[in-house]
């Protein structure tokens, strides 16, 4: 891979031009982890497709890795700390709204994963009982899962840098493409991006930053 290209990819942390969208996951090339750290972020990309040609079930993962690997990411804990603390659960909540807000505009349907119909358990429009219904859906939900520790939350631990532009940063992307707010997934990409600068440290009290956001 020359030069340039691996500039290119580093300058431009979406690598989004016109069609392109990139999706990352170091575990789907585990060989490559013992590239040269040049190599190291290009490494992330695992697949490149056309926004058209895009499978509803990649939407599925990306919701799910947005909301709890991001916010795993962030506090410096487990999924299920991330689901079960009421204060994070409210940024997963509005982080799987995003997601779905941002599926519908681009006409993206999102498949349900294991059986199970996500949108229609977890979606809700406005402050009613649906809302409340899908907060305390978001546990169990993940309840089989929640000792998992987000790969980018151990790439951050290691020194490394991670994925979010690949996982929140796409539903971002999308979301300025297409015309909806994604304050939520913003602010997970900047504090994750604030950690690999030193500026942040994984922590709970990173929950603090989602403060004044709309709830």
């Amino acid at each position: 891979l020359s030069f340039s290209l691996k500039n290119s990819f580093l300058n431009n942390k979406y690598l989004f031009r016109k069609e392109l969208v990139i999706f990352a996951n170091l575990l789907t090339f585990p060989l490559l982890m013992s590239f040269p750290l040049s190599l190291h972020v290009l490494a992330r990309i695992y697949i490149i497709k056309t926004i058209r040609e895009e499978p509803s079930l990649d939407w599925s993962k990306l919701l799910i890795n947005s909301a709890f690997s991001g916010m795993s990411a962030v506090i410096g804990g487990t999924f299920g700390d991330a689901a079960e603390n009421k204060e994070s659960r409210v940024c997963c909540q509005n982080i799987i709204k995003e997601c779905i807000d941002v599926a519908n505009a681009a006409g993206i349907k999102i498949e349900p994963v294991q059986g199970k119909d996500i949108v229609k358990l977890l979606y809700y429009k406005g402050n009613g009982l649906k809302k409340k219904f899908s907060f305390a859906l978001i546990p169990v939900c993940i309840k089989k899962h929640r000792l998992l520790k987000a790969s980018m939350l151990q790439d951050l631990e290691k020194g490394r840098l991670c994925e979010v532009d690949a996982i929140n940063g796409v539903v971002c992307e999308y979301g300025r493409r297409y015309g909806v707010p994604t304050p939520y997934n913003d602010k997970v990409c900047e504090i994750i991006h604030g950690v690999e600068q030193g500026k942040y440290k994984c922590c709970f009290d990173n929950v603090k930053l989602f403060a004044g956001l709309k709830k």
